[in-house]
């Protein structure tokens, strides 16, 4: 959850480090984003689960899950293809690019899901349902490193 507090981060560094304003709007928008990471922190699941391999690529296979990572994909081409025509300076591109950043780096359950996937396959790669075996893996594992790369 203290990963959402980079942007607060940020915005609060900025005046030091680049020499940018500190509005009412940015302080408003980190207090916010503080909050809810308070919020996710003292009230969100705290319980590590446990999965094999073979669970993990079910999971990532369902209806549900392809379906959030068609809507996914949507969202970040909707944000790329506005950032292209959106001037600097805008609100709307701050907007697009704080959006876009938050979505790519809030999607760390299937980095931790592929570094997992990772770690078991080569440990025992004759493993029940090693990961390696699956072309799911390789999707999964390889739209991970895209996302995650982007998000830095």
């Amino acid at each position: 959850a203290a990963a959402g507090l980079v942007v607060v981060w940020n915005v609060l560094l900025a005046p030091y480090t680049l020499g940018e304003a500190l509005t009412r709007e940015r302080k408003l928008g980190s207090a916010l984003i503080f909050a809810g990471t308070l919020l996710v922190g003292v009230s969100g699941s705290h319980a590590e689960v446990e999965r094999t391999p073979a669970q993990y690529l079910s999971l990532f296979a369902r209806p549900e899950a392809c379906a959030y990572y068609a809507s996914f994909a949507a969202w970040i081409a909707v944000c790329a293809a506005r950032l292209c025509r959106v001037g600097a300076g805008k609100v709307e591109r701050g907007f697009l690019v704080a959006a876009a950043a938050g979505s790519l780096g809030g999607n760390t359950f299937t980095t931790k899901a592929a570094s997992e996937l990772l770690a078991s396959g080569a440990a025992d790669p004759e493993c029940d349902g090693c990961p390696f075996r699956s072309p799911a893996f390789y999707l999964l594992a390889g739209c991970t490193a895209a996302t995650a790369s982007t998000a830095l």
